[in-house]
């Protein structure tokens, strides 16, 4: 996946878990302008890390990767985003980012 995103010029950082990724997002709060988290991630899910990252910087867009379908996750998880359902392809991986970013020029995140 990263290889994949760096190839469609976006720059990746990693983490490893839930709990690293508020860690990695801490620390380079403003480089950030996406999240692509799994909904299932050791130490801590992606949407429980969302919400801790939400507080520093409330309208940043989440896409939430998962096998469980979208309705799923919306309705469960109380989540209102972007929803990657695996296995994705080049061209959902790229378009649901492109389109996560987009929504946040346009304001409605």
């Amino acid at each position: 996946m990263k290889d994949i995103l760096e190839a469609l010029g976006y720059k990746v950082l990693l983490a490893e878990d839930g709990k690293s990724a508020v860690e990695v997002f801490v620390k380079n709060l403003e480089r950030i302008d996406v999240l692509l988290m799994d909904l299932v991630m050791p130490r801590m899910s992606g949407l429980e890390a969302y919400q801790q990252i939400q507080r520093l910087r409330p309208n940043l867009p989440l896409v939430i990767m998962t096998g469980y379908s979208s309705e799923s996750v919306h309705s469960f998880e109380k989540f209102d985003g972007l929803v990657l359902q695996k296995p994705y392809n080049i061209e959902s991986l790229g378009g649901i980012i492109r389109e996560a970013l987009d929504v946040r020029k346009a304001g409605a995140l």
